[in-house]
């Protein structure tokens, strides 16, 4: 558990912590959204109640994404290489797969090469199993998928169309060049068909559906552009699509497994999410309209629940981000927003994060888990971008998340590790893969405020009044975070990092004529860097 030096601890619902256990293939995540139909679904039961399990945020990781192989969560970190994280919190491994971008259900890795051109493919220890020939589809490197299929077929997309690799070699099997609307719209069935929006040529705007030889099995005309594709149980087709109504609105349409249109739902407003589709057949999705508020863009819209008919269940409005639900076990929807929601199948809402730190579910591992970023498009900042969170699933030891405190404007302050050694991050590794298993990957400020407050937190060499560090933000009420590494914007100019030595962080706020400031917490910096410049 976190030291609690200068603060009084949140409480620990659970005394003692379960060993992790990695979870069965069958329960991985391997691909964004869960499985190559785009699903966003699992079949873990899920949190049950906004408290993360201990050890976590984990901040200062610049952490894309979360993939679950055999051996248990893969956090995508900015470096290129995937660290692998125990429960708590902790580093456990460092992956070899540089740049990984999918996991494929047999638990192979597979990450581009040659930016973007090539696809490697890798066994789970990270040997090198084959790489592609090269493989263009289009200019852009950003923004490409790769999803590797059920029979062993791995699909690229690109800007300009999609391929099909052969599972034991990697070798072309077959491309469709075109015009994506979106680089990642695409989906397999049950059965191995392969569907995708295309764009240009006759229709304009389309859906079409390959067999894994290639052939053509059907194709659709669609009204607008498709920006997201998921597969229903029945084999049904739930698409996303944008500009697709006479004012310009986002619909969601649905079509048999046959192609035939089903039917379809205007929803009256723009940026529709991936869909997320429930055992029964249930879609989920939240569409938004971009407002400016404060000087910052945001986001208002609804959460959608449409029934297998296409009748509306229920619609719950709200500040949903555009990243798409996910779907535990039990039928819980985690949707995304200000701040993270989760919906009984029913309508009725579960439960919310405290306060309205912006955030977005990103994947339910084995264990129950559901990890959710940080979003960085909310009037105020409550953490660094770089976020990660983990709510624990049921049974696990966890730490509620606490509303907005009624006392002191600053209730509490916390820094997750007070004796640090790093390079590059905030952490107890000298470096990226090696690091003992019980050392965090970044260290953590964690802020309770009363309410919306401008935060100072300083640096200060012990005994000294010199300021050597520190940033001020404003932060929202209920609980904030930053990784100990933000605070470099005021290291001296030319200095590269704080020496090794003892300090002193200290935070204040204010809020109108409201002034509250926390006890001083001391660290010790014992090596590398700690707070680089920027």
């Amino acid at each position: 558990m976190r030291s609690a030096v200068g603060m009084r601890t949140l409480p620990l619902t659970a005394a003692v912590l379960l060993a992790a256990v990695p979870p069965a293939l069958g329960e991985t995540w391997p691909a964004p959204a869960h499985d190559p139909a785009n699903t966003a679904r699992s079949g873990a039961v899920s949190a049950q109640r906004a408290a993360l399990l201990p050890g976590w945020p984990l901040t200062g990781l610049h952490a894309t994404d979360v993939l679950e192989g055999s051996a248990g969560p893969e956090l995508l970190t900015g470096s290129g290489l995937p660290l692998l994280v125990n429960r708590t919190g902790t580093y456990r491994a460092v992956r070899t797969v540089v740049g990984l971008d999918a996991i494929g259900p047999d638990d192979r890795r597979y990450a581009f090469r040659d930016f973007g051109n090539r696809v490697a493919a890798y066994t789970p220890s990270g040997a090198l199993l084959w790489v592609s020939p090269t493989v263009e589809l289009g200019p852009e490197a950003s923004g490409r998928t790769i999803v590797p299929a059920p029979d062993g077929t791995v699909y690229v997309t690109g800007t300009e169309g999609v391929a099909a690799l052969e599972g034991a070699t990697g070798a072309v099997r077959w491309t469709d060049r075109f015009g994506f609307e979106q680089q990642n719209a695409l989906a397999v069935a049950p059965d191995g068909t392969v569907i995708f929006g295309r764009e240009g040529g006759d229709p304009p705007h389309a859906l079409v559906a390959r067999r894994p030889d290639g052939s053509l099995r059907w194709t659709a005309a669609a009204d607008g552009g498709v920006v997201h594709i998921a597969v229903a149980p029945d084999g049904g087709v739930v698409v996303a699509q944008d500009r697709a109504t006479a004012a310009g609105g986002a619909a969601i349409r649905a079509y048999g497994a046959d192609g035939t249109a089903r039917w379809s739902v205007p929803t009256g407003l723009t940026v529709p999410s991936r869909p997320a589709i429930g055992a029964d057949g249930t879609v989920y999705v939240t569409v938004n309209r971009a407002i400016i508020v404060g000087g910052e863009i945001a986001t208002t819209g609804t959460l959608l629940a449409i029934a297998p008919d296409g009748t509306a269940r229920w619609s719950l409005p709200g500040r949903w981000s555009a990243d798409g639900p996910v779907v535990g076990g039990d039928g819980l929807v985690y949707a995304g927003g200000s701040p993270l929601t989760a919906v009984r199948p029913d309508g009725a809402v579960a439960w919310r994060v405290p306060g309205r730190a912006p955030m977005a579910p990103v994947a339910i591992g084995g264990d129950g888990t559901l990890y959710a970023r940080f979003l960085g498009q909310a009037r105020v900042f409550a953490a660094p971008a770089s976020t990660l969170f983990a709510f624990a699933g049921p049974g696990a030891p966890s730490l509620r998340l606490l509303p907005p405190p009624r006392g002191a404007l600053l209730a509490s302050v916390q820094l997750s590790s007070t004796r640090i050694r790093t390079a590059g991050r905030v952490s107890l590794c000298t470096r990226v893969g090696r690091c003992s298993p019980s050392a965090p990957l970044g260290a953590t400020i964690t802020i309770r405020l009363a309410r919306e407050a401008a935060v100072t937190a300083v640096v200060r060499r012990a005994g000294s009044r010199t300021v050597v560090a520190g940033l001020t933000r404003r932060m929202i009420p209920g609980t904030n975070w930053r990784a100990l590494s933000d605070l470099r914007v005021l290291v001296p100019r030319g200095a590269r990092a704080l020496p090794p030595g003892r300090y002193v962080l200290s935070v204040r706020a204010v809020a109108g004529r409201a002034r509250s400031a926390a006890a001083p917490i001391a660290f010790t910096v014992v090596g590398g860097r700690a707070i680089p410049a920027g």
